[in-house]
């Protein structure tokens, strides 16, 4: 079954080093705030991370998270 949580508890499972398995999934958008650190910490922590976006794939929004995305299609999905 999997694990939902919500996205604060989300940021700190991601951070928190004993939990960086290999089957942990994050998934969110790419907005400001807990969005992107939840990203930017499964990317730190080489965990799986998918952004769903609101829009296409031709864009990203906000701009400002442009090389986190970058980084997450690297390795990852994106999902609109």
């Amino acid at each position: 079954m999997p694990l939902i949580m919500e996205p604060v508890s989300v940021l700190l499972f991601a951070r928190s080093e004993k939990y960086c398995a290999p089957d942990v999934l994050v998934v969110s958008g790419l907005a400001y705030g807990i969005d992107i650190n939840a990203h930017r910490a499964a990317l730190a922590n080489q965990l799986s991370t998918v952004g769903v976006l609101a829009h296409g794939l031709d864009r990203i929004y906000p701009y400002v998270h442009r090389k986190t995305a970058i980084d997450m299609l690297d390795k990852w999905w994106a999902v609109n």
